[in-house]
């Protein structure tokens, strides 16, 4: 039914993934090249920020459907297209002035009874043009629940690893079930090791909203410290028990980006007003579907922006959908019938 779907393409949910693409801009910047890989950890967590409020369907891309976007404010350029229908597989390919990102994914999907699961094959490559440097990363399975009764909400769950091909420096993130009771809900956690596997960095937070790196030397100082003493201090919050979701960190909103030895590597936007009025979009997401009268003469007729059905459904015109997609359909059998006759 059409009340499930929000209005936009898989090819343009694809692209959102972009949203934070100013990590990828810090980490072309950075001379440290440990800072370079928390910065492209952040970015990798953040690729699933956009999702916790999203509770509505996608639309299933055409073949040969393409999404194209040029954000010269945020300084790169995105071409997705739908490469295959059987199986369905979207290739994404973007520059920026420092960086080249690109990926393909075919997710495949499972449905269980209460929810549906989701099991994206694909790997993300990234290249750092000014140190000549190759990241990849796999991505993690996502889970809606509740999709027959009750209220229904999102999960990513599974570990994440990122490689560095240009040093062997690798990063292992966990993106951790709900649980029973919650207690793990959201949460990140993860360690960026050396080629011998020594750990050099920690890292913890919650994927809808930030993402924080920390020395191992402080989880060892946290481990041996009193649960009372370990945040009667404001300093204390620098000290982290090692696999804990630092709560004094997280929740602190005037930490700047550097606390210590302690760094806040990305935190989520706010979201917009009214939001879940609005498929819980970001305000990233509520631009991808606009048309404005320069961009049609430039957009191939493949565009996502250009079909009907996301359209109307955007514009809450349902009756006049309901048409359309009437006459698709007879267009589609007579189509079929006539290949068949002939």
């Amino acid at each position: 039914p059409i009340a499930f779907n929000e209005p936009l393409s898989f090819t343009q949910r694809v692209v959102e993934s972009l949203t934070y693409s100013f990590l990828l801009d810090r980490a072309s910047r950075s001379d440290d090249e440990m800072l370079r890989m928390q910065y492209v950890a952040a970015f990798a967590v953040s690729h699933y920020a956009c999702d916790v409020s999203r509770t509505s369907k996608f639309f299933n891309p055409l073949l040969g459907e393409t999404f194209e976007l040029v954000r010269e404010d945020l300084g790169f350029q995105v071409l997705c297209e739908q490469v295959s229908h059987h199986p369905p597989i979207t290739a994404m390919h973007c520059e920026g002035k420092d960086y080249i990102i690109h990926f393909s994914i075919h997710p495949k999907i499972r449905f269980w009874g209460k929810g549906v699961e989701v099991h994206p094959i694909g790997r993300v490559t990234l290249q750092l043009k000014r140190f000549n440097e190759v990241y990849s990363w796999n991505l993690i399975n996502s889970c809606v629940h509740n999709v027959i009764v009750g209220k229904i909400w999102v999960e990513h769950f599974g570990n994440l690893e990122i490689r560095n091909h240009s040093n062997s420096l690798r990063c292992c993130l966990t993106f951790k079930s709900c649980g029973w009771f919650g207690r793990d809900l959201h949460a990140v956690e993860g360690t960026i090791q050396s080629a011998s596997k020594e750990t050099l960095w920690c890292l913890s937070g919650k994927w809808p909203e930030e993402l924080i790196a920390y020395p191992p030397a402080h989880s060892d100082a946290a481990a041996g410290a009193s649960s009372s003493s370990l945040h009667s201090t404001a300093s204390d919050d620098n000290y982290l028990q090692p696999g804990s979701v630092p709560k004094g960190i997280l929740r602190r909103q005037n930490l700047s980006e550097t606390s210590g030895s302690t760094r806040l590597l990305w935190r989520a936007d706010p979201m917009p007003p009214n939001h879940q009025e609005y498929y819980g979009m970001t305000r990233f997401s509520y631009c991808l579907n606009e048309l404005k009268s320069e961009q049609r003469n430039v957009l191939p007729p493949t565009d996502a922006r250009y079909r009907p059905d996301i359209r109307l459904l955007e514009e809450g015109k349902f009756g006049v959908f309901l048409i359309v997609l009437q006459s698709f359909v007879l267009a589609l059998l007579g189509l079929v019938l006539t290949r068949l006759e002939g």
